[in-house]
Order: C-alpha cells, then sequence, then structure tokens
C-alpha cells in the first residue's frame, strides 16, 4: 500500500511539475516597419489639495511617429505634435491654452500667446531612436523646434528672448527624453502570463519604479497590469506615492493602444499637507 502511495505522490508531482514548466513564453517587444506610421494621444487630469484651496491641471497632447528607420534591435522615428492644450482651474479663475482654439486667458500683461505657441509647435517635429524594448537611445532636434517657434511669434525681440528661454527650460532634448522614458515597458526576455518584471526610471524630476505583470494574451492584444512607487520633485513641491494601472498593447507591433493609470500622491509645501491625484489616459 505504502508503494501504491509513493507511486501516485510522485505521478502527482511530475504532473504539477511538467504543467508548471510547459507555460508559453512571449517575448514582449516592438516590431515597428519603417515607413510605418503610429500615433499617440496623451491626456493628464490631476487635482492638487492644499489646506481648503484646491487647483485642477488637465493637458492633452497627441504624438505622430513616422519610422524612418528599423535596422537590428533599434527604430529611429521622427516625431511631430498633433495638437496640444492644456487648462487650469484654481480659486484665481479658469484659462485655457490649445493649438486649435483661442488663447482663453486674455491676460493683457502676456506679450504672447500661449496658444499661439503651442500652434506653432504643431508645425514642428524632432528624431528620437529607441530599442525594441523601448530603452530610449536618443532625442534630438527639440531646441531647434523651440527657436523655429519663436521665429514664428511675432512679437518683440526682447519679448522673443524671453519666451525661448521659458520654453527650453521646459522643451529641450533631455526634457522629451525624460517623458518618452515611458515607453520602456518591455523586458529583455520572453515571460509567461502572471510573471513580472521591473524597472527604475529617474528623470530630472523624480523616479519611478515599475512592477508590470503579464495578465493576458490572445490573437490580436496583450493586457499588462502594472503598479509603481512614485516621487516627484518640481518647482519646490516633493511628492511621493503610488500609481496603478493597466495597458492593452497590439500584439503584432507592441504599441500602446490603451493605457489607463491613476497616481496617489502626497507631501508637503511651507509646512503645509499637499495631496495630488492623477489620471493619465493614453490612446492611439
Amino acid at each position: 500500500m505504502k508503494k501504491l502511495n509513493l507511486l501516485a505522490l510522485s505521478a502527482v508531482i511530475i504532473l504539477v511539475a511538467a504543467c508548471g514548466g510547459n507555460k508559453e513564453k512571449h517575448e514582449l517587444c516592438y516590431a515597428l516597419e519603417k515607413g510605418g506610421t503610429y500615433t499617440q494621444k496623451m491626456k493628464m487630469d490631476m487635482n492638487m489639495n492644499q489646506g481648503s484651496q484646491s487647483v485642477g491641471v488637465a493637458m492633452t497632447c497627441g504624438f505622430t511617429f513616422n519610422i524612418t528607420n528599423a535596422e537590428g534591435d533599434n527604430f529611429t522615428a521622427d516625431v511631430s505634435f498633433n495638437d496640444i492644450e492644456m487648462s487650469m482651474s484654481s480659486p484665481m479663475g479658469d484659462i485655457k491654452f490649445s493649438s486649435k482654439d483661442g488663447d482663453g486667458s486674455n491676460n493683457p500683461q502676456m506679450p504672447f500667446s500661449v496658444s499661439s505657441v503651442f500652434k506653432a509647435m504643431t508645425t514642428g517635429h524632432f528624431t528620437m531612436t529607441m530599442s525594441k524594448y523601448g530603452e530610449l537611445k536618443s532625442v534630438s532636434g527639440i531646441n531647434e523646434m523651440v527657436d523655429g517657434v519663436v521665429a514664428s511669434l511675432d512679437i518683440p525681440a526682447e519679448y522673443a528672448a524671453q519666451a525661448g528661454e521659458m520654453m527650453k527650460q521646459n522643451f529641450s532634448d533631455e526634457k522629451m527624453k525624460d517623458q518618452l522614458k515611458n515607453m520602456y515597458i518591455y523586458p529583455s526576455h520572453p515571460v509567461a502570463i502572471g510573471e513580472s518584471w521591473t524597472s527604475d526610471i529617474s528623470t530630472g524630476e523624480g523616479n519611478v519604479k515599475t512592477t508590470y505583470t503579464l495578465k493576458e494574451v490572445n490573437d490580436a492584444t496583450v493586457i499588462i497590469d502594472l503598479t509603481s512607487d512614485v516621487s516627484s520633485s518640481q518647482n519646490g513641491v516633493s511628492l511621493k506615492g503610488t500609481q496603478t494601472g493597466s495597458m492593452t498593447i497590439a500584439k503584432s507591433t507592441g504599441w500602446t493602444k490603451e493605457a489607463n493609470l491613476k497616481q496617489d500622491l502626497k507631501g508637503q509645501v511651507s509646512g503645509m499637507d499637499i495631496t495630488a491625484k492623477t489620471t493619465i489616459t493614453i490612446t492611439e
């Protein structure tokens, strides 16, 4: 009887090991075609609270990526802005800027229209190179794009110099490289459903440590869940917290079809508690 029990137990162990060892592995990566065009729109809504005051900021930015080179494990893209919108709601009032609409601020102290700057940016472009796993190799052409935007503004020279400096503080090769680092999502090895991998991305404004988990693979799409520890420091405000979300990826190209992320950050400024809740939506 003991021998039969041992044989049965051994059979179960072998069966479990076989089932566990035969999980299908999937290589997750970008497979973009030279000459192909891919789009991405990011929408960010943030609500920041400090004491009894609340400030809401919303920004939408659309990109077009034209793949100019696809050799080996790297892709080079010519990137342009499709549209840019930003709005802010605060106790001081509401303002809105858009590359498509008029400048909603009506601020007579502004020597130029922010919306006209956004509109001029949609005529520019820059170049980026990344690996098939999304690792950003280089970004170039942002400074030249900013110079072209400033040159197109119908404003006095002294204001043009001021506008150029202001834009380069927010738009530069390094700043854009930081923004595009979120494309670096894929592991360098095949993974099975349920398996996880991590990334640790630092920028000039903070750090994001993310754990990705392969949730589902079907004929057309791949679904990836993620959780992150986020720290951010901008304009004297330091925040820490978490990010959670899910991404739907086109299986054939590795391109993000849809992503929904939520951030919940907390910190202090001038001795007062501050919270920031943000939703980020990315679509094709």
